[in-house]
């Protein structure tokens, strides 16, 4: 598009029409340029918002044993909702991924892949006790991850969403 638009800029004789059509073009681009720098710009997620629930809903002294659970994340089909952990590291350091069955440097990929949750989950809960979904409605795995940790001792303590980010806090 860049390089279309810089034809059809050369393509102008009159020189004061050149300015003028750079100048055009700049104020253009200005009201977009600003848009995808604010917070919640990513595809409408939210995911600044997301990060700052966790960061607040966490009491670090008292839920050091945290984990959580990753989900997909809207409109990325082989994503998980480790992207927001790796944007916002702080409202996740100290957390266990407990479904990850290998990452996306393991595989020679961008993304983590999950293992299978009832099988992968319950076996690293034994010093948890505080688990955080966090996903999209999207190829929703939430209702799986309910029932696992159901099954182990756990309880939905509360739940949020955040446009096309949704996260639920569970405890044993």
């Amino acid at each position: 598009m860049a390089l279309l638009i810089g034809l059809a800029i050369t393509a102008i004789r009159p020189r004061r029409w050149i300015a003028m059509a750079v100048v055009a073009m700049v104020l253009v681009s200005v009201p977009t340029s600003t848009i995808v720098r604010l917070p919640h710009a990513k595809q409408s997620s939210h995911w600044a918002n997301a990060a700052a629930i966790i960061e607040r809903e966490r009491n670090v002294t008292t839920d050091a044993d945290e984990g959580v659970i990753y989900g997909s994340v809207w409109e990325h089909p082989t994503a998980t909702a480790q992207v927001i952990a790796d944007a916002y590291p702080e409202a996740f350091s100290g957390m266990q991924d407990l479904a990850v069955a290998s990452t996306g440097a393991q595989r020679g990929q961008l993304w983590n892949a999950n293992g299978d949750i009832a099988t992968t989950v319950p076996a690293r809960l034994a010093d948890i006790d505080t688990v955080w979904f966090v996903g999209a409605k999207s190829r929703n795995i939430r209702p799986q991850v309910s029932e696992t940790l159901k099954a182990q001792g756990f309880h939905v303590v509360r739940w949020w969403h955040e446009d096309t980010v949704i996260l639920w806090k569970y405890s044993r």
